[in-house]
C-alpha cells in the first residue's frame, strides 16, 4: 500500500515526459501519444495527470498508520531466511512480585521452524516445526502440541513470524494497534497484538513488541493471570547457514 503512491507518481511522470517529448530528437512524426491525433491535446494530458495525482492522494490516505508501520518493518526485513540472536527471558510472577531470570539463545528457519534454547538456570531445549514441539529437560525428553506448553508455548509459532515473516498473515488472529515507544531511541516502533482465538486467549492476553527497524527487539508476554514474560533479543545474526542440526534432539 505504501508503495502505490510512488509508482504512480513515477507514471504520471513518464506519460507527461512522453507526451511532451521533441519527436526530433525520437525520429517520428509529432503524435499524441494519449490518443494518437496530430497534435497533442493538452486537455487530456492534464486530465489524465490529475486523475492519477488523485488516485495516488486516495492510496495515500486510504493506508493507515499501523499499515504504513507493519509495511516499514516488512520490507526492512525482506529477504530474511535464517535468524540466530541470544535472549534474556524474566519471568514476572504478580503474586509474589518476584522476577525469575533464564537466559538462551534461539534458531530460526522460516517459514516454521525454531530452535528455544535455554542456557541458565536449567538448561532445556524446544524445537518448534509446524504446530509440533519436541523438548529436552533435565530428566526428560519427548513430544508435545505447542497448545499445552503454557503461554510461551502457544504462541512461539507465531513468535516465528513476527520475528521474520510476514505480518500480514499474523493479522488474521491477531488484533494489531500501535502503542507508545518507551524512550527516545529513533527508528522504534511499537505493536501490542490481541489474540482472536479463544485457544489462545486461554494462556495470552496480549504480545507487546518493541521492533527496531525490522528487527523485533523485545516482546512482552502478558497472561491472563497478570505474570508476564519479558523477552530481549541481542547478537542477532541474520541468514547464516544453520543446516538442520539446530533443529533436532
Amino acid at each position: 500500500m505504501s508503495g502505490c503512491p510512488v509508482q504512480l507518481v513515477s507514471l504520471r511522470r513518464s506519460v507527461s515526459e512522453r507526451a511532451f517529448r521533441s519527436p526530433a530528437a525520437e525520429g517520428r512524426p509529432f503524435v499524441n501519444l494519449l490518443t494518437s491525433s496530430p497534435l497533442p491535446n493538452i486537455l487530456d494530458v492534464v486530465r489524465v495527470a490529475s486523475l492519477v495525482f488523485a488516485v495516488a492522494l486516495a492510496a495515500t490516505a486510504g493506508a493507515s498508520p499501523l499499515d504504513e508501520a507493519l509495511g516499514r518493518i516488512e520490507a526492512a526485513r525482506a529477504g530474511v531466511r535464517t535468524l540466530r540472536a541470544d535472549f534474556t527471558q524474566d519471568k514476572v510472577m504478580s503474586l509474589f512480585a518476584e522476577r525469575m531470570r533464564s537466559t538462551g539463545r534461539l534458531s530460526v528457519l522460516l517459514p516454521d521452524r525454531l530452535r528455544w534454547e535455554l542456557l541458565r538456570p536449567d538448561p532445556s531445549v524446544f524445537i518448534l516445526s509446524g504446530r509440533t514441539m519436541r523438548y529436552r529437560l533435565p530428566g526428560a525428553r519427548g513430544d508435545l502440541d505447542v497448545r499445552s506448553a503454557g503461554s510461551l508455548g502457544v504462541v512461539l509459532g507465531d513468535l516465528v513470524g513476527f520475528l521474520g515473516g510476514p505480518l500480514a498473515q499474523l493479522r488474521a488472529r491477531y488484533r494489531m494497534e500501535l502503542g507508545t515507544p518507551e524512550g527516545t531511541a529513533a527508528g522504534q516502533t511499537v505493536v501490542i497484538a490481541t489474540p482472536l482465538g479463544a485457544d489462545v486467549r486461554r494462556s495470552v492476553s496480549r504480545l507487546r513488541m518493541r521492533f527496531e527497524g525490522g528487527r523485533l527487539g523485545a516482546v512482552t508476554i502478558e497472561e491472563p493471570g497478570g505474570d508476564r514474560s519479558e523477552i530481549r533479543f541481542s547478537n542477532v545474526r541474520v541468514n547464516e547457514p544453520l543446516g538442520s542440526s539446530p533443529f533436532t534432539l
